[in-house]
């Protein structure tokens, strides 16, 4: 059968690797793919719904969604994903900035459809392509263990009754979730949240290993940029999928000084052994 709904690929080399499912929204079938970038590619399954979750392997669980956003450097896939039928109810809050029609279209919503639920079990997963079969695929991080939250949500998409704003493929405006993560030379940064703190943290991706704080909001903001307001703290982190290159780490940083109400942000490239 053909693919109902892909995501956006990402291509390192000869390769390409994606996203695709039966059904975006509620998907039976699907998972993550490989090809050479050729006419008419053979496609190579790395994951798949309903595979075993390393380490899982005791309770039964197997995947049942894989995040749109993947990082691949040639030779590893890092990637988001869920598993079980457990989840939570969480409430968003709209925008208070940018598009205005978009913020009234979120604050013209009820309660309910401002309510998502979340899988209760998700993580951060790497794939080698160059391992021996049966050892290709490690967790790194999960939920509830390791992390509360792995998913950020923002409001997009083409507001009611406008001809402009910020459109995506002119679908209406709606809630949407992303995760965040890159991956160099087997060595994975990700984004996630812990009660009342969001971070980016570093683990290493060909065996289980210590997760390593990058940064988080219990930052000081001069420890990231000396030009930060005295008293200010980090406030806000982003990382992307290509953020993660040559040794290199790129994320963007927002601070505040609570006190002042004085801010800075900035984008800043940080080098990793």
């Amino acid at each position: 059968m053909t693919f109902g709904a892909t995501a956006p690929p990402t291509a390192t080399g000869n390769n390409v690797v994606f996203t695709g499912w039966d059904n975006e929204e509620q998907p039976t079938m699907g998972g993550i793919y490989l090809a050479p970038i050729s006419p008419n590619p053979t496609l190579t399954t790395l994951v798949y719904i309903g595979e075993p979750v390393p380490g899982e392997e005791d309770s039964g669980f197997t995947f049942t969604n894989f995040g749109e956003s993947l990082s691949f450097d040639g030779r590893y896939v890092a990637f988001w994903a869920s598993w079980g039928n457990g989840s939570r109810t969480i409430q968003l809050t709209c925008p208070t900035d940018g598009n205005q029609n978009l913020i009234d279209a979120c604050n013209q919503r009820t309660k309910a459809e401002n309510t998502v639920t979340v899988p209760t079990h998700q993580g951060i997963f790497v794939y080698d392509t160059q391992a021996p079969e049966g050892q290709e695929l490690t967790a790194l991080a999960k939920s509830p263990d390791d992390f509360k939250d792995f998913l950020y949500w923002v409001f997009s998409g083409k507001p009611p009754n406008t001809g402009s704003g910020d459109e995506l493929d002119g679908e209406p405006a709606r809630w949407r979730a992303s995760s965040f993560v890159s991956v160099y030379n087997g060595q994975v940064i990700f984004k996630a949240q812990k009660p009342n703190t969001d971070g980016i943290y570093v683990a290493r991706g060909s065996a289980p290993s210590p997760i390593v704080t990058l940064i988080d909001t219990n930052t000081a903001g001069t420890a990231v940029d000396p030009d930060a307001p005295a008293g200010s703290t980090v406030i806000s982190l982003g990382i992307e999928r290509e953020g993660y290159r040559a040794g290199r780490v790129a994320i963007t940083a927002g601070m505040l000084d609570p006190a002042t109400a004085e801010s800075w942000a900035g984008v800043y490239v940080k080098n990793l052994p």
